[in-house]
C-alpha cells in the first residue's frame, strides 16, 4: 500500500533501508539471471550443447519465473516482503549452486528452473517495499531507480562476472561464490528488512482472487504487458542471452571482455534512460508518445546491430549504449497500469504484467537460437574443436526478428490508452511499521 502522507526523516530513512535491500535482491537475481551470456562458450563445451538448447538454458528461468508472477503476488499480499525475499534468496543461493556442481544437462535445467523460481519475487517485492514505505509521489521515481539496480545486476554479469570466472578458475566456481553471496543476502534481509502494517483487513482465501480476475478480464492489461515484453527483449533476449556470442561471432578478433564490456555499458545506459524517459514522458505528458518513440528507435537501432560484422567496435559500443538508453522507457509500461488500476487491485496488475514482460523473453530466447540452428545449417557452417562456428551473417540472421517484434509493438500501441496523468492509486492509506 502506497503511503500518500510525506514521512518523517526517520521513517524515510527506514523505508530508503529497507527498499535498497530489497532491491539487492533484485540485482542478484539479474545477475544470475545474465550469467548465461558470458558462459556461452564454457557452457557449449561442458554439456555439448546446440544453440537451441543454450537458448533452453535461458528459457528455463522465464518458464518458472513466468507463471510464479501471480502466485508470488498473492504470497506477497499474504506474508510481505520480508518472509517472500528471505526464502526466495536461499532458493537462488540453492539453485546456483546446483548449477555450478553438476555435469547432467538435465539437472542444469532443473536448477535453471528453481533459479528463475526463486527469482520471481525480486522485482514485486522490491516494488511492494517501496509503495508501502514511500508516499504515492515517490513511486515513480523508485520504480526507475529499481530498474536501476537491476541494470547494475546486468552489468555485474558481464565483464566482473568474465573477471570472476579466471579468477576463480571457471565457471562453475564463480557460481559457487554466488551461491554463498545469496545466502548472505538471505540472512541480511531477515535481520533488516521490515513491511509496513496494513490498515485494512486481510482477505479471506476467496477473495485473494478476485483482484486478480478482474485485471485479467481487462483488455488493456493485456496489451500493456505485452507491450512490456516486446520493449523489454532488449534485455531479456539480446542482453542477457545472445549479446556476447553474437559480438564474439560478428567482430573479429573481439575477446570475451571486450564484448561483455558493451554488454556492461547497454545496462548501465538502460539504468539511466529509464528516469530520463520518464522526465520526458512528464514533459510531453504522455506515456504512449514515448513508448512509441522506443519502439520505433529500437527497430532502428537493432537493424544497425545487425550489420556489426561491418562496424567498428567503437561503433558497436556506442550503439549498446543507445539501444540501453532507449530500452529504459519500457519501465513506463508499470506507469501505465498504475494509473489504470485501483489500489486493491494494483499488486495483481503488477504481477500479472510482469508475468507477460517475461513471457515473452521465455518465446523469444529459444526461437533465436532455433533460427541460428538453421542459418549454420542453410549456409554451410564448420565445426571448430566439435564445436559449431556461427559467422556474424548467421547471427545478423537471427537478430533481425527483434525489429520485428518492436515494429509490432508500435502497432500495438495505437489500441493502448494513453492515461498519463490519472492516478487511481492514491486512495491508499498510510502505513505503519509492522
Amino acid at each position: 500500500m502506497i503511503n500518500p502522507i510525506i514521512p518523517a526523516r526517520k521513517t524515510l530513512a527506514k523505508a530508503w533501508l529497507f527498499w535498497f535491500i530489497g532491491g539487492l535482491f533484485y540485482l542478484y537475481e539479474m545477475v544470475l539471471r545474465a550469467s548465461l551470456s558470458v558462459m556461452a562458450e564454457d557452457l557449449h563445451t561442458s554439456f555439448h550443447i546446440t544453440p537451441q538448447q543454450f537458448g533452453l538454458f535461458a528459457s528455463m528461468y522465464y518458464w518458472a519465473y513466468t507463471p510464479l508472477q501471480i502466485p508470488c503476488g498473492l504470497i506477497l499480499d499474504k506474508v510481505g516482503s520480508r518472509k517472500l525475499i528471505t526464502a526466495s534468496c536461499v532458493l537462488c543461493a540453492f539453485s546456483a549452486a546446483l548449477f555450478g556442481w553438476t555435469e547432467s544437462i538435465s539437472v542444469a535445467y532443473a536448477a535453471r528452473f528453481l533459479m528463475g523460481a526463486g527469482s520471481a519475487a525480486a522485482f514485486i517485492s522490491t516494488l511492494a517495499l517501496a509503495s508501502g514505505w514511500f508516499p504515492v509521489a515517490y513511486f515513480g521515481i523508485m520504480a526507475g531507480l529499481t530498474n536501476l539496480l537491476g541494470s547494475v545486476g546486468g552489468m555485474i554479469a558481464g565483464k566482473p562476472l568474465v573477471a570472476l570466472c579466471n579468477d576463480m578458475g571457471g565457471w562453475r566456481s564463480a557460481m559457487m561464490v554466488l551461491a554463498i553471496l545469496g545466502l548472505v543476502l538471505s540472512a541480511l534481509t531477515w535481520l533488516c528488512i521490515r513491511d509496513p502494517l496494513k490498515t485494512e483487513p486481510e482477505s479471506s482465501g476467496s477473495d485473494l482472487w478476485v483482484p486478480l480476475k478482474a485485471v485479467i478480464r481487462r483488455p488493456q492489461i493485456w496489451l500493456i504487458g505485452l507491450v512490456g515484453g516486446l520493449l523489454y527483449l532488449p534485455i531479456s533476449t539480446f542482453a542477457e542471452l545472445w549479446m556476447i556470442p553474437f559480438l564474439e561471432g560478428s567482430c573479429a578478433g573481439l575477446t570475451k571482455e571486450n564484448a561483455s564490456l558493451a554488454q556492461m555499458i547497454l545496462f548501465f545506459m538502460g539504468g539511466i534512460g529509464g528516469p530520463i524517459l520518464a522526465g520526458l514522458a512528464v514533459r510531453l505528458g504522455s506515456y504512449i508518445t514515448v513508448l512509441k518513440l522506443v519502439a520505433v528507435i529500437e527497430c532502428a537501432l537493432f537493424l544497425l546491430m545487425a550489420l556489426a560484422s561491418f562496424l567498428p567496435y567503437t561503433m558497436v559500443i556506442g550503439l549498446a549504449g543507445m539501444i540501453g538508453l532507449v530500452f529504459g522507457g519500457q519501465v513506463l509500461v508499470f506507469s501505465l497500469v498504475g494509473s489504470q488500476t485501483s489500489s486493491k487491485e494494483l499488486g495483481s496488475a503488477y504481477a500479472f504484467t510482469n508475468a507477460l514482460v517475461m513471457g515473452c523473453g521465455s518465446i523469444f530466447q529459444p526461437l533465436l537460437g532455433k533460427i541460428l540452428q538453421i542459418s549454420w545449417s542453410v549456409m554451410g557452417g564448420g565445426y571448430a574443436d566439435g564445436v559449431p562456428v556461427y559467422t556474424g551473417g548467421m547471427y545478423a540472421v537471427s537478430i533481425l526478428s527483434l525489429p520485428l517484434g518492436f515494429l509490432l509493438c508500435w502497432v500495438m500501441l495505437y489500441w493502448v490508452k494513453d492515461t498519463y496523468g490519472q492516478n487511481t492509486a492514491s486512495d491508499k492509506p498510510s502505513v505503519k511499521e509492522a
